[in-house]
């Protein structure tokens, strides 16, 4: 009998997963046939089920257990499993679909863990019977992307559709991720995240200089320097008022962030 290899025991979330690797284990010690067939009532068949039961039930945690009980064979310990928790049918589509639909990639997680979450939904499709295309596995895929991600996306999205695959997505994507950080909430490449770095112009409201340098201040038709303190801007037809600063040693005033 082969050395048996420890496996997480199923509480209920990816059996596929789970399902998998008991199969290999029950191959592995010459027991796999005893989960599709009822094995012979005689001695070798009695030692062989056994085995293989007791691989099963080693590998189920107890908040699962019950679904075994009263089962007296391989056989139907799987099959009372399989038809638990594997989602076959319109019904187990429909679910898979959905979950599909609406996986979104959280703010604090890496894409490794968002791929793995996806890539997961999309191998029980396929158990199933679905067909899904290169194409549309991509684009459920980008879809939920984080938004920090947004400029490789589109980047991704506008590239060559015949030579796109989605080995090359994950790649392009985690070579992203590796440049810039797993959790960085700041999106790639948005040349918006460098502004938020330079100074705010509160005449004009953009970025790169202060309101003394604006340029609506060099502009001669709207503003003329007056000769003393506290001399208003008259004689352009209208007056600045609420800017939030005075300029008393320019012999002007203003008190506008724009004009009426």
């Amino acid at each position: 009998m082969s050395t048996r290899l420890s496996i997480e025991p199923f509480d209920g979330t990816n059996f596929l997963n789970w399902k998998f690797r008991v199969e290999s284990l029950l191959a592995e010690n010459d027991v796999l046939d005893c989960i599709s067939k009822q094995t012979k009532k005689d001695e070798k068949g009695s030692k062989k089920d056994a085995r293989a039961r007791n691989i099963i039930v080693q590998s189920i945690a107890d908040s699962q257990l019950s679904v075994l009980r009263g089962k007296e064979t391989a056989c139907e310990m799987w099959r009372a499993l399989v038809n638990t928790f594997e989602k076959k049918g319109l019904c187990g589509k429909i679910i898979l679909k959905k979950k599909l639909l609406g996986i979104k990639m959280d703010s604090s997680e890496s894409i490794h863990d968002y791929t793995q979450r996806f890539e997961s939904i999309v191998s029980e499709l396929r158990t199933i019977g679905e067909d899904m295309k290169e194409d549309e596995i991509i684009c459920q895929f980008l879809m939920g992307v984080s938004d920090k991600f947004s400029t490789i996306v589109s980047i991704i999205e506008n590239s060559d559709q015949d030579d796109l695959t989605f080995e090359y997505v994950k790649r392009r994507l985690h070579n992203e991720e590796e440049k810039h950080g797993v959790n960085n909430s700041t999106p790639v490449h948005n040349p918006t995240a460098f502004q938020a770095n330079k100074p705010v112009c509160f005449r004009c409201g953009k970025h790169g200089h202060f309101q003394k340098k604006c340029f609506l201040n060099r502009n001669g038709s709207k503003y003329r320097r007056g000769g003393g303190r506290g001399h208003s801007n008259h004689g352009s037809g209208y007056s600045n008022h609420g800017s939030g600063y005075s300029n008393h040693g320019s012999g002007y005033s203003n008190h506008g962030s724009g004009y009426p």
